[in-house]
């Protein structure tokens, strides 16, 4: 019976202990789960967009609808007052002020998407609605370098939705009419209500040039009213006289000037974008120099001259930014454009002489420190005589340029079949067995309709053969689409890609190191005379680096560089024995700092760089290595 008793009470105590160890467990449980609700609620609108696109991008829908949920929930009434106040998409240098608006419109979009993915068409519809109808203003910031905007990515799967379960022809819904009026504008070109009274604007006339070729250049203006009357339409410091123009009120009445100015960079209807940009919400240098670009694609190139030209003058240290928040010096390109104007149009009879801006630091991505050395040069009338000359030199009748006196060569890079040699008037020439070679090329990279890296779902093209054919089907089986119709006619012959690069002149292809068919390769080189430029993405977009896309490429992590190093090695082993290689190229465009930290850290990255050229040197002395930039950011480091 005390036997009985001892184990009763022992297994009260077991009991009792289990019971303990029980609530403590869930004492614990509960607050760990109270920590993590707690960390959650700190977390910003941008965590938890990021964090939805992870587990998107890793197809964990449950967890990318909890933090959008998560995002709207806490944060859309902030979103809406965003907004509110909103007129139209904000610019890349005011856009991270409207954070929590676009990480909500974002949610939406990715609902949108996870919906769709599962075939419930309806709830996709209602969230790409939500997300058009209320967060319009919203954008996302794609890690590979630019902003898209979230309504128009909508709108797109709005349409595509439609066009795959709609009757040929299908008409635009209720929720589309945006994109269709933004893509299908009927080509307008201008036609100009005030021309100037001068086709080359004489500015020492109305006023004068100031410090010339200083960083203290001024142009400074006595006769506004005179000027205006030279320079005609649209051109500083006549934008007023627009709104006199009767095509003007005409093209706005018809709502042709509906949506943000940037919509009308590439749009056909010219005469829209040309009076949209006059009074764009953007500095007067930004806004001429894309005046100048309307004018310049609808022909009128006297006129888009002047718009250049007045960029250079007045607003010489304007600037705009790309995608890649990197600084574009918009008076330089100007004084291009129009360089590249005369040279293919001497019957402009025209020249520009003298004229130069050069940017002190210009090389990094704070323009505080930039000086600016400004001489907008001379525009001025040529004479019969020169003109004449200019256009024989144009159409080859019987003159030609002198030649180019090199002098000898004073130093050689490379000692294989492919080299560099620099002469002694310090030009450089890439040679291919001791005879000049000029890279006719492009990037190929051809991928089946459909198909979408976003998406997880692209095929390695080099052993792509839909039709079971036994070709690959790009290189051998594409067709000319020339009536549009996504169907290969009678009339349309099989040609392959191979044969139309060869027939446009290529004689160089480039992309990265997955070339997973040499025979391929040796045949476009052997049969087509196209060769390739080998490269590896150095870690952009953490390819090669073993990085997570948000966390991006480290060029001071020991590991990533160690993976990296691993990539190029591979590469080079396994291709340089190869007739049809060039030269290598290493990343491509990584000082953006697109999944990688080059931006923040460029001499880490050059460094890097140098490190892995070096390596490749001492395996490969056949054939030069390049860097791929993008633009010149940072390249006073390299």
């Amino acid at each position: 019976m005390q036997n009985k008793m001892k184990n009763k009470k022992i297994l009260i105590i077991i009991g009792l202990f289990l019971f303990g160890f029980t609530c403590i467990a869930f004492c614990e449980e509960a607050v760990v789960d109270q920590q993590a609700m707690q960390q959650e609620e700190k977390l910003s609108s941008k965590e938890m967009i990021i964090r939805a696109w992870e587990a998107w991008g890793a197809k964990d829908q449950d967890k990318a609808f909890y933090w959008t949920n998560k995002c709207i929930e806490m944060y859309s009434e902030e979103a809406k007052k965003e907004q509110a106040g909103l007129t139209e998409l904000p610019t890349t240098d005011t856009i991270d002020q409207y954070e929590t608006l676009n990480a909500v419109g974002t949610s939406f979009f990715i609902q949108g998407e996870a919906y769709l993915s599962q075939g419930k068409t309806e709830e996709a519809k209602k969230a790409f609605g939500i997300a058009i109808k209320d967060y319009s203003f919203a954008q996302n910031w794609d890690p590979r370098g630019w902003y898209w905007s979230v309504k128009e990515k909508s709108l797109a799967s709005l349409e595509k939705m439609e066009g795959e379960t709609a009757e040929p022809s299908p008409k635009p819904s209720a929720l589309t009419p945006a994109l269709s009026h933004k893509w299908e504008r009927e080509a307008t070109p201008i036609t100009l209500y005030d021309p100037g009274k001068e086709d080359i604007v004489n500015y020492k006339r109305y006023g004068y040039f100031k410090d010339v070729g200083t960083d203290k250049y001024k142009y400074v203006i006595k006769d506004q009213e005179g000027l205006s009357q030279a320079a005609g339409e649209g051109i500083y410091p006549n934008t007023s006289s627009v709104n006199w123009d009767p095509r003007y009120k005409k093209v706005k009445d018809e709502g042709r000037l509906e949506g943000g100015h940037w919509d009308f960079v590439n749009t056909d209807d010219l005469e829209a974008s040309f009076y949209k940009w006059i009074n764009a919400p953007e500095p007067q240098g930004v806004r001429l120099f894309y005046t100048g670009l309307s004018l310049e694609k609808s022909g009128l190139l006297k006129h888009a001259i002047k718009a250049y030209y007045a960029t250079a003058v007045h607003f010489p240290k304007s600037v705009g930014w790309t995608y890649f928040r990197t600084p574009w010096y918009i008076a330089q390109v100007a004084l291009d454009r129009i360089d590249f104007l005369l040279r293919h149009h001497p019957e402009l009879e025209m020249e520009l002489a003298g004229a130069r801006i050069r940017v002190e630091n210009g090389f990094d991505n704070n323009i505080a420190n930039d000086r600016f050395f400004v001489n907008p040069g001379e525009l001025r009338k040529i004479s019969f005589f020169e003109c004449i000359k200019r256009v024989l030199f144009k159409v080859g009748a019987g003159l030609k340029p002198a030649p180019t006196k090199t002098g000898k060569v004073i130093r050689q890079v490379g000692d294989g079949r492919v080299d560099i040699v620099k002469y002694e008037n310090g030009h450089w020439q890439l040679r291919v067995e001791g005879r000049p070679y000029i890279i006719k090329g492009v990037a190929y990279s051809p991928s089946k309709i459909g198909q979408s890296p976003d998406e997880g779902t692209m095929e390695d093209w080099m052993q792509a053969d839909y039709n079971k054919n036994g070709k690959i089907d790009g290189p051998y089986d594409a067709w000319v689409d020339k009536n549009l119709n996504n169907t290969q006619d009678p009339d349309e012959k099989t040609v392959g890609d191979f044969q139309l690069l060869k027939e446009m002149g290529c004689n160089t292809i480039r992309f990265y190191h997955h070339a997973s068919n040499k025979e391929l390769l040796k045949e476009l080189y052997q049969r087509y005379g196209i060769m390739v430029i080998m490269g590896d993405l150095l870690g952009a977009y953490t390819v090669g680096s073993g990085a997570g896309w948000y966390e991006g490429t480290d060029y001071e992590n020991p590991e990533h560089k160690k993976n990296m190093l691993e990539s190029v090695k591979k590469m080079v082993e396994e291709f340089k024995d190869e007739p049809y290689v060039l030269f290598w190229m290493l990343g491509n465009e990584n000082n953006y700092g697109v999944a990688n930290n080059a931006k923040r850290n460029p001499r880490a990255y050059y460094e890097f760089v140098n490190e892995a050229a070096s390596m490749i040197k001492s395996m490969d002395r056949d054939h030069p290595v390049g860097i791929c930039n993008g633009d010149l950011t940072f390249l006073d480091i390299c």
